[in-house]
This record gives structure tokens, sequence and C-alpha cells, in this order.
């Protein structure tokens, strides 16, 4: 695990093995306090509470901290605070997140979210997405299976950036000016899928696409929104997050890529990989990655719904194009 003391970086705890790293002889483990902390005693009689995941710091009210506080100064010790970073299993993910993004152009982040907080979100969206009558809410047949401007349709997909598993990644990548641009969803619904063929994002959603311009190309209008074909210098600069609200298997029209195919310039020859995930796993891929996805299987009564979420570095663009939305990072 890592954490802070006094602002000063340890290394990392095995938390298996409650062992500390050698060079970290001024620290020991104090023993364990009730429920889910442990507390750590340093030669200053100081004290930090480590939290072991970063969702419950989330789920924790005040007066269960407060009780732990007044349970360590009982003990001799003084409560320093609590300053979670996150695990030992999360850090390094994080690494070698970070490296397979910028490898292969995409990173799997499992068990972002639990399955409670996936209810939540998908019965809330859910909930704005029958009540909205705005277009860019896409329906078939009465079933909504789409939304192309999701800031506006559910204001709280504004939420999701915010978990600092997801502002730690995005900020890591894009730095701490990043700002999310647009959020669509999309389901396949059981006997209503649908594929798409091999391609790579490049449009973006502006707030006006009829300004002269050398870098954006091929104006449209999807669902009342002016869109435009933007550069590959910019696109390339973007991130996409996809937050699974469903698993997606092989049968349900997983979402297939070509690893390192983000590269523009760079020939690749891996294959295709077809991708698994569960309920609140969270996909992090570069917009010019090829990608492609299925259709269902025949018969299956799975949905595979997707939040998805698009970051640019800064709120500016050339020429004098805005964005059509910017929701800056907190």
């Amino acid at each position: 695990m890592l954490f802070h003391i006094y602002g000063r970086m340890v290394d990392r705890i095995h938390s298996s093995q409650h062992s500390w790293p050698e060079q970290q002889s001024g620290l020991r483990i104090a023993g364990d306090l009730p429920g889910i902390f442990r507390s750590v005693e340093s030669v200053g009689q100081a004290m930090i509470l480590i939290i072991p995941s970063q969702r419950l710091i989330k789920r924790l009210a005040t007066t269960d901290v407060d009780c732990r506080i007044r349970l360590a100064k009982m003990n001799g010790l003084e409560a320093v605070g609590i300053h979670f970073l996150g695990s030992c299993g999360t850090m390094s993910a994080s690494a070698d997140s970070l490296n397979q993004l910028k490898h292969s152009g995409y990173t799997l982040i499992r068990g972002v979210f639990a399955q409670r907080e996936v209810r939540s979100v998908a019965d809330r969206l859910s909930s704005a997405l029958r009540e909205c009558t705005d277009p860019s809410v896409l329906r078939s047949r009465g079933k909504i299976y789409g939304s192309r401007n999701l800031i506006a349709a559910f204001p709280g997909v504004r939420e999701i950036p915010n978990h600092p598993i997801l502002a730690e990644f995005i900020t890591t990548v894009l730095g701490a000016n990043a700002g999310m641009v647009r959020a669509l969803f999309f389901d396949k619904p059981p006997n209503r899928s649908w594929s798409l063929p091999w391609h790579r994002d490049r449009t973006i959603a502006v707030k006006c696409n009829k300004i002269p311009t050398g870098l954006f190309r091929k104006p449209t209008i999807k669902a009342g929104i002016p869109h435009v074909e933007a550069h590959e210098s910019l696109m390339a600069e973007m991130l996409t997050i996809r937050v699974h609200l469903d698993p997606m298997t092989a049968e349900n029209g997983p979402l297939s890529v070509i690893p390192g195919s983000h590269l523009v310039e760079q020939q690749t020859a891996n294959a295709p990989i077809a991708l698994v995930a569960d309920a609140g796993d969270v996909l992090a891929m570069r917009p010019l990655l090829l990608h492609a996805s299925s259709v269902s299987q025949e018969g299956t009564s799975m949905h595979r719904r997707v939040i998805h979420l698009e970051f640019a570095s800064c709120v500016e663009l050339p020429d004098e194009y805005e964005w059509h939305s910017f929701c800056p990072m907190i």
C-alpha cells in the first residue's frame, strides 16, 4: 500500500504479509484497529489510518472515522489524518495500464465500480433517458438504445470521471487541464443487436461547424449536434473511457481491437483481440485505435450497455472552434 506520513512517501507495504520494506525501520505496524482500519506508529507517536480499498473511502461515515481517531488517541497515539493513494494492486495496475495504453492503445481497468454502484448508475441513467425528449436520445420501436448527448440527458454522468481511480488515470494521461467533451450511451438489446466495422474515431462534437478552417472537415449534424472530423494530431491526444454496465462476452457482441493500431504512422501486424469485461470494468482507449463490434449471438438475453466518455487535454481548440461541451476535471 502507498501512503503519505508527514508528506513523506513511504514505500510499498505488502498488505497480505503486513510487512514493511527493510529501509523503513522507523515505522512499524502498531496493531489492528476494529473494522477496516489498521494503525501505523512512527517514532513521533503519530498515527495514520490505512484504508485497504479505494472504494471504501467513499462509503465511510464521518462518525466512523471520528470513532477510530478517538480510539487511537485513547491508545496514546495522535491521529494525523487519512491520506489514501491506492492499494498495492491498484498502483501496480496503474503503471501497467499506462504502459499498455501507450504501446497498445487501450487498457482494461478491472473492478473500478462495485456492482451496487453499477446498478445505481444504470437505474438513474434509465430513468433520465425515459424522461428526456431530446432528439439526442435514440429510440427504436419504443426502446431506448442510445444517447448522443449524455451530458445534457443525464447530468449525473459528470460524476463518473471524479471516481478516484479514473480521475487519477485521466489526469495522469492528459494533464490537470483535462475535461470531458462528449458522453454517449449505447446498448445492444436482445433481438435488436447491431455491429460496427473496423474504424477509428475521428469526429468531435462542437458548438458550430461552419467556421472556415483548414484543420476540421466533413461537417455533419448528428441528433441535432454539430460534429466535424478532427486532425489526427488532435485525436491522438484524446482519451476515451468506456464504463461497462453489463458483462461483455462473446455472447453479446464484444468490442474487438487491434493492439498498437492507434500509432497511425506505424504499420502493425498485430492480430485482433476480442475483449471481455465484467460490469464495473472500465476500458480506456485512444480514439485512433482500430476497433470493431460484432452482433450479439442469436437467442441471447444479455444486454451490453456502455457509457462512452471522451476527454481532451484542454479547453482550447484551433481556428476559433469550441467544444460542444467541456466539463473540467474536479
